[in-house]
């Protein structure tokens, strides 16, 4: 920071801070670090038991709460693939890897998908 009086004068800085409410998933990111952490292994427990409808309905919620958690969007890919729904899996994955595009077991995932759906690779698109 440059000495004012070197350039032959003085000066003077004011300003005003204001108070701003942040996102409660800022004030609180412990408190939803174990939400999310509870409700993928929540979720996990269903899909071990093949409730695939429970588990989809529960990441669903912490997705419309946590929207730009790229694991989520990993999880709702991987309940719809093993459902062999394979075009809203590669939506998912695909979802998840815009979040975080350098996650390689995603990009895998979007490769396998593809190679799924495209005409020669068996057309399982359902």
């Amino acid at each position: 920071v440059p000495n004012l009086q070197q350039f032959g004068g003085d000066g003077r800085i004011s300003t005003t801070l204001s108070a701003i409410e942040l996102p409660k998933a800022c004030v609180a990111q412990e408190e939803s670090v174990n939400e999310i952490a509870r409700g993928v292994a929540a979720a996990g427990g269903m899909i071990q038991r093949r409730k695939f409808a429970e588990a989809n309905a529960l990441v669903d919620s912490l997705i419309a709460k946590y929207g730009g958690v790229s694991t989520l969007y990993d999880l709702q890919g991987n309940i719809y693939y093993l459902q062999k729904d394979v075009s809203r899996a590669l939506a998912s994955y695909k979802e998840s890897s815009r979040l975080a595009p350098n996650n390689t077991q995603t990009l895998r995932m979007i490769d396998r998908l593809q190679k799924l759906q495209a005409p020669m690779g068996g057309g399982q698109s359902q």
